[in-house]
């Protein structure tokens, strides 16, 4: 089952982020996703006081949230893509 509704936040701070957004918004609309995508000045305040599941690899987020998954490591993980050890 998927999510009922996905809101991408992205900071604010980042150069170009606004235009993600709206691209990202596109591809949602393209694929009959519920959400939205936006930028926002204060994402991990916004991501710590959600009550849904938090896709990110912030780990100050990660570590302060239970339900909580850090998407890079899920897509090396899907992809086959081990981390290089020193």
């Amino acid at each position: 089952a998927g999510p009922a509704r996905t809101e991408v936040l992205l900071d604010q701070q980042m150069s170009r982020s606004g235009e993600m957004a709206e691209m990202i918004k596109g591809m949602m609309a393209e694929r009959h996703l519920c959400g939205t995508a936006r930028t926002a000045r204060d994402v991990d305040r916004l991501l710590k006081a959600t009550r849904g599941i938090v896709l990110t690899s912030d780990g100050n987020v990660i570590d302060s949230l239970d339900h909580v998954m850090d998407l890079p490591r899920e897509i090396a993980r899907r992809s086959g893509i081990r981390p290089l050890t020193l």
